[in-house]
């Protein structure tokens, strides 16, 4: 069975519960950064319920999985949750959502179901067994929407998996709508109207970068059995897109050692500027698809000083010029 990973991003979400609540345990706290630095991008599912788990045995409270769900910001979706931001409607951004939810977790499969005046979605079957993930995954989306549309606008509906933990009247009170319990899956029920909603951060400049990255993230998921190449061309990515592309910056972000990154690279027959190309070639071939994006732009967006430095860096790459190579797009 393949391996399930969540966002890392999520880590964060349990850092500001325990910092909002007060809880200061250092080492438990250090543990989790360790984590957090060990896992850049994406942590293993069993990983994360753990430590839910270890936190709900520590600080417990009824409707555990609520309450650190809502703690949730849109940064905590990682690169889906700043594309969202970026979009024109709550609808535009939930269809982000959708397109690039294995992203969010390896193993989500969201089922939407046209009620008419309301959609319901639902996801996470068979998990009963994990209840205070189940209700942390229905909090944390419930805030993201919230966050877009700048309203406390509740569900109409919300299901979990599983029976309640402490009074139901909590749930229903943190959530703001009924919650339904043993359903076998988890489940949320979304009045049409929302979807309409605008969100005041829209940027479609930054949507389509960040859509783009999205994008590519999806096709290296295909690659998600070497753990250490994935995360690497993801600290890559990002550090190309931010002009931060030395060894030692990218070693830093996955949590290495400038000697241990190398050695990982030699490990698995790659050298760190070789790798660095195939990752601006991809994302040139990528972007030289987008009409919008002149070729000065896609330039500065790699790190090129200048748009005959890239030029020079495609020909290598390809054996013709960026402008051949749109030529053949369209041919």
């Amino acid at each position: 069975m393949a391996k399930k990973y969540l966002s890392s991003s999520f880590v964060e979400t349990l850092n500001q519960y325990l910092t909002l609540n007060n809880y200061t345990d250092a080492d438990f706290l250090q543990e989790i950064e360790s984590i957090r630095n060990n896992h850049p991008y994406k942590v293993p599912r069993d990983t994360f319920v753990g430590l839910l788990n270890r936190v709900k045995n520590r600080y417990p409270k009824p409707a555990f999985g609520f309450q650190v769900g809502r703690c949730t910001e849109p940064s905590h979706y990682g690169i889906v949750g700043y594309m969202a931001v970026a979009c024109s409607s709550l609808g535009q951004a939930l269809s982000r959502y959708t397109k690039y939810q294995l992203l969010i977790d390896s193993s989500l499969n969201i089922e939407s179901i046209d009620l008419g005046k309301s959609i319901y979605a639902k996801w996470w079957h068979g998990y009963s067994d994990e209840g205070a993930l189940s209700e942390f995954g229905v909090a944390a989306f419930v805030s993201l929407y919230q966050a877009l549309i700048g309203r406390d606008t509740a569900p109409e509906r919300v299901e979990l998996p599983h029976s309640p933990n402490g009074d139901p009247a909590i749930y229903q009170a943190i959530i703001g709508c009924p919650v339904q319990f043993n359903s076998g899956f988890v489940g949320i029920v979304l009045s049409k109207s929302m979807y309409a909603m605008a969100i005041s951060s829209s940027d479609s400049y930054l949507r389509g970068l960040y859509d783009r990255q999205a994008k590519a993230l999806l096709i290296e998921n295909d690659s998600r059995d070497n753990d250490f190449l994935v995360n690497a061309r993801r600290a890559l990515q990002t550090a190309v897109q931010e002009n931060q592309t030395s060894a030692q910056a990218v070693a830093k972000t996955l949590g290495m050692s400038l000697r241990t990154f190398y050695r990982q690279l030699q490990l698995n027959g790659l050298r760190y500027r070789s790798l660095l190309a195939d990752i601006r070639f991809s994302l040139a071939k990528m972007y030289l698809k987008d009409e919008s994006l002149a070729l000065a732009e896609i330039a500065l967006i790699l790190g090129y000083s200048d748009q005959s430095a890239f030029s020079r860096a495609f020909v290598s790459w390809a054996g013709c010029t960026p402008s051949q190579y749109k030529l053949q797009l369209n041919a």
